[in-house]
Formats: C-alpha cells, sequence, structure tokens
C-alpha cells in the first residue's frame, strides 16, 4: 500500500501564544481567583466521507473560570488527512470564548484517528485532549511493481515481465485507458486483450499485463506505463520499466526455419513469368507480402515485412551445430506452382570486428535460393549450384538479418545443402 502525501499538520511547541512573565508591567487588571478552559465539541467524528471530499468543524474555547486564562494554542498529535487552524484569541477573560476549526479532508479510503491538544494556564487542566476521528471510502490503484530492471541481456534475447494493476481501495475503480511510451520497440506492453475500456476493477480485484524487452542494440532502453483512472489521489499512475542490451563479444546467430507446406500459384502476373529453375520471377509469388524484395520501391520496408513474417511464423530459433541443410521431397505442377522455405538468421560481430572476413556460403540447391542482408539481395543459386557472398554490408555491434528464400518449381526435390558462416575461411556458428 502507498503511502499518500497528506497534507499534515505537524506536531510544534504549543507555547507560541505565551503569556507575559508576571513580573513584567501590565495595564491588565487580573482579577482574583483561577481560569477554567472548556472545549467543545469533546471530540469530533467527521463521519465517513468519499476520497476527495472534506468537511469543517467549528471548536469553542471557553473560559467559564473567575480569572484571566492565557491559551499556549492548539497542537496536532498522529498522522492523517486533518489540520487545524490557531484560536483567534490568546487571552480570555472570565466567560469569554474564542474558536477554530479542524477539517478532514481524505484523498484515499480508509480510517483515520489523531488528536487536538489545546493547552492553557488553567491550573487543573492544562492541556485538554479532543480527538478527531474520520473514515473515508473510495477506490486506490496500485501498480505493482512500479519499477522494474530487466537487468542486461545479450542482443535479440527475450525477456518478459507482468505488471499487477489492483485496485486496494473500498469502492469500484474505473480504468480510462492506458498509454506505454518507450525510448524505443524493443520495450512494448502485452496488453492481453485487456485494452478494451473502461475497465472497472472492484474492492480487491486486479488484471495483469506484461511488458516484453528484446534489445536489438546495446543502448540502454526505458519504458514507462501510464494508467489514467478514478483514483482520487493519483488519478495519474506511472510504472516503469528498463533494460539495456550488451554488444556480443564475438560473432553470435539465431536460426528459424518457415516452411508453410502451402504451394502457391506462380501465373497471376504476366509481368513475373517463369520459365526455368530457380527463376528470380519466382520470388515475387513468395507470401510474405515482400515479393522476394523484387523491384522493390522501399527495399528497408519491404525487408521489415519479410522478416516479422518468418519471425512469427517459425517459432524459437533452431540451434545449429554445423552447416545448415533443409530437404524433402515435391509434387508439383512445373513452374506453375512453387512452394517457398525460409532460413532466417540474426546475427551479431563484435565492434571492432571486420565484416569483411565474413562470407556466406551454400552448397547445391534445388531449385534454388536468394539470399538478402540486411535488406539486400546479394545473389542466387539455381538448381546445382553453389556458391559464397561477402558480408561488407553487415553493422558492428548490432543485430544484422540473413535471409535466404529456397524456392522449389518442380516436382522430385526440394533441398538446400550446407548453409553457413565462414570467418577467414573457417565455419562460425
Amino acid at each position: 500500500m502507498r503511502i499518500a502525501p497528506f497534507a499534515l499538520a505537524l506536531l510544534f511547541a504549543c507555547n507560541e501564544y505565551q503569556l507575559k512573565d508576571e513580573d513584567e508591567p501590565s495595564d491588565t487588571q487580573v482579577p482574583l481567583g483561577e481560569p477554567d478552559i472548556r472545549v467543545e465539541p469533546a471530540s469530533v467524528d467527521f463521519g465517513t466521507l468519499s476520497a476527495g471530499q472534506s468537511a469543517t468543524e467549528v471548536l469553542t474555547v471557553t473560559n467559564v473560570g473567575d480569572a484571566l486564562l492565557g491559551l499556549d494554542g492548539v497542537c496536532f498529535q498522529g498522522s492523517g488527512p486533518f489540520s487545524f487552524t490557531q484560536v483567534e484569541s490568546v487571552l480570555l477573560t472570565a466567560g469569554q470564548a474564542t474558536t477554530f476549526t479542524a477539517s478532514f479532508e481524505p484523498d484515499r479510503a480508509g480510517s483515520f484517528a489523531a488528536e487536538l491538544w489545546v493547552e492553557s494556564a488553567d491550573p487543573d487542566t492544562p492541556r485538554v485532549v479532543v480527538p478527531l476521528t474520520g473514515a473515508a471510502t473510495g477506490p486506490d490503484l496500485v501498480l505493482d511493481p512500479l519499477t522494474y530492471d530487466f537487468g542486461t541481456l545479450g542482443l535479440w534475447e527475450t525477456a518478459a515481465m507482468d505488471l499487477t494493476l489492483r485496485n486496494e481501495g473500498s469502492s469500484t475503480l474505473t480504468i480510462a485507458n492506458w498509454a506505454y511510451d518507450a525510448s524505443s520497440d524493443e520495450l512494448s506492453l502485452d496488453a492481453r486483450g485487456l485494452d478494451v475500456f473502461p475497465i472497472a476493477l472492484e474492492p480487491g480485484e486486479e488484471l495483469t499485463v506484461g511488458v516484453k524487452y528484446v534489445p536489438t542494440d546495446a543502448e540502454p532502453d526505458e519504458g514507462f506505463l501510464l494508467v489514467r483512472s478514478d483514483d482520487p489521489l493519483e488519478p495519474e499512475a506511472t510504472a516503469s520499466q528498463q533494460g539495456n542490451g550488451t554488444a556480443p563479444e564475438s560473432f553470435e546467430t539465431a536460426w528459424y526455419v518457415w516452411d508453410d507446406g502451402l504451394q502457391h500459384e506462380t501465373m497471376s502476373s504476366p509481368t513475373y513469368v517463369v520459365d526455368h529453375h530457380g527463376d528470380p520471377d519466382l520470388y515475387w509469388y513468395e507470401p510474405s507480402g515482400a515479393h522476394g524484395l523484387i523491384g522493390s520501391a522501399d527495399p528497408e520496408a519491404d525487408f521489415t515485412i519479410l522478416r516479422d513474417y518468418v519471425i512469427a511464423s517459425a517459432g524459437a530459433p533452431v540451434t545449429v551445430t554445423g552447416p545448415f541443410n533443409f530437404s524433402s521431397g515435391s509434387t508439383l505442377a512445373t513452374f506453375q506452382y512453387a512452394t517457398f522455405t525460409y532460413v532466417l538468421c540474426d546475427f551479431f560481430s563484435a565492434p571492432d570486428d571486420d565484416p569483411g572476413l565474413y562470407t556466406i556460403s551454400a552448397g547445391s540447391v534445388d531449385d534454388g535460393i536468394e539470399v538478402l542482408v540486411n535488406g539486400a539481395i546479394l545473389g542466387y543459386l539455381t538448381l546445382g549450384q553453389s556458391g559464397s557472398w561477402p558480408l561488407t554490408n553487415a553493422l558492428l555491434g548490432e543485430r544484422n538479418t540473413l535471409v535466404v528464400i529456397l524456392v522449389d518449381d518442380s516436382a522430385v526435390d526440394r533441398y538446400l545443402h550446407d548453409l553457413a558462416f565462414y570467418r577467414d575461411g573457417v565455419m562460425v556458428q
């Protein structure tokens, strides 16, 4: 439970209204006898309010004695959403009265109690204690945890956390909406289908959303969930998350494979006519919507479409301990239909590495492959060919993406043999 920042009256010495020293000359004639203080009401119960409301009570201090009464002031003891004013007069003659006020202004649900001390020169009752009580109903939104640190993750490593929104108040909480703001798209909110507003949470009820972190560079990242509700104390509550990616110390890879198992028609466009094995026109028909970047006017955007399609379809990356191989049979009608198998690899190199030392190499293929790195088409292989390409366009210390599209356009076989990275002639994993 958070501690609300109440505007509390603090305890102070009740001696700021001292009577004059008895040896000091005075024109006031003090009658014989004794003063006698009376404070009304003797206690104040403000009842139950809704959080955000306020109530005030006037208290009267009367000198019911037969001598001059000096008041030292009013003090506050305890804590809570109470406040008070000082007495209007500090010297009361016999029968004279003065007033002050006490207020109750709760900004959250709960029960509260405190005391007012009225101190005076009454010899029998130098301190009158006035108990103050009050209660409030209302919603109280608590975000848990308020802060979360994902720590340092390797590039493209995935981490997630649960963020709970709970009503710890005594009446229904209404969440109007929320918004997630992050320094980059490496941090994202998983609303889990709960972002249909308004959302009502009864007392004690909660909901849980998620935050996902996938660092793609070595820069720190921070995100904030801002929740707007009818919590009177905190109508805009914020929870923050942070994390950091770390640059790789060596060459690192993560391989994804996606084969949708479908036959895709290759006769729908007269512009892209397929007439031989591994024909580049085939890649225009690949189903991601990027069309293999063939004739692309925006290769960067189309490559993002292609990458997202493979990542979303392939699931978890495959652990590769040697050259990658894929093969299966085929029953396609020649050139009229094609299948597309994607091999995607996110790879990272150390910031002080030399990308010119690296190549991507493939053995024989059937019926063809298209090879792309960071949105650039490096080249093609057709039936029975093998080849390699330098990774001179790779970025140091950042995520790079290789996509190899294996196409099959006729019956019998489809395969990709010995796909691997090499550094200065030595295979790396």
